[in-house]
């Protein structure tokens, strides 16, 4: 899912630019896949990553397995949906204590 600025009225040209204001967008991104779960899994969905336009800076980026009740996967905050595999994120994040 690709949220953009013209989605919403909004004066301020970055407003995902905050962290507070991106957990507050991932906290009800969580709380939508918990409560569609069922159909998310009869579809066979088990990953969703969300990008949130922010010209003319780099987007921001959150992905949520069903694995973890669809809890987003702070370790891969801001990171494109590919580099989590191609850095082998998951391996990483269970020997070692990974932080941002």
């Amino acid at each position: 899912v690709i949220v953009a600025p013209m989605a919403f009225k909004s004066d301020k040209l970055s407003f995902y630019s905050t962290d507070e204001e991106f957990k507050g967008y991932i906290k009800t991104t969580e709380d939508l896949l918990r409560k569609s779960s069922a159909v998310l899994q009869a579809a066979g969905v088990r990953k969703f990553s969300l990008m949130m336009a922010q010209a003319p800076h780099v987007p921001r980026y959150a992905t949520f397995l069903m694995e973890t009740n669809w809890a987003e996967l702070e370790s891969c905050r801001d990171m494109r949906p590919t580099y989590q595999h191609l850095l082998e994120i998951a391996r990483l994040d269970k020997e070692y204590e990974l932080k941002r």
